[in-house]
């Protein structure tokens, strides 16, 4: 009789399904039986990569006088886990001047003005937006 066994962290992001075959053999001397059937393995996703954003940084210039609801960007980021640990929403971080006149989507990462643009709003303006992604332990990047 041989047993294998193995010691190993599985990592679904490179490998998420392992097939085998398992045979089982009597002793027999004269009339020796066996029989095998076929293992199928796949691994479950566990929340062990943060989102990714596509780009860093974005950047974008608008003009003055940009209406209210104007879409300015959309920001995108990739989390290579699976299922509910992939989905990302998004969160703007920004200055309490820049909040005044920007907003994100939380699902779509669409950053949209607030209002229109007057002469209080020209300048720069520094928006950090939080990636995270929905696992049960978020993980999350800043952009």
């Amino acid at each position: 009789m041989f047993v294998f066994v193995i010691y190993r962290t599985f990592d679904r992001e490179k490998k998420s399904a392992y097939s085998f075959l398992v045979e089982a053999a009597d002793s027999g001397i004269y009339d020796r039986r066996s029989e095998q059937v076929k293992v199928d393995i796949t691994i479950l996703d566990v929340n062990d990569n943060a989102p990714v954003f596509r780009e860093v940084p974005y950047r974008k210039s608008i003009a003055q006088g940009t209406s209210a609801e104007a879409l300015i960007l959309t920001v995108q980021a990739d989390d290579k886990d699976a299922g509910i640990n992939k989905v990302v929403t998004y969160i703007l971080q920004a200055d309490a001047r820049s909040q005044n006149f920007f907003k994100i989507d939380s699902t779509s990462g669409v950053i949209r003005t607030k209002v229109t643009l007057g002469s209080d709003a020209v300048g720069y303006h520094n928006l950090k937006v939080l990636a995270s992604d929905s696992g049960v332990t978020p993980l999350s990047t800043t952009g």
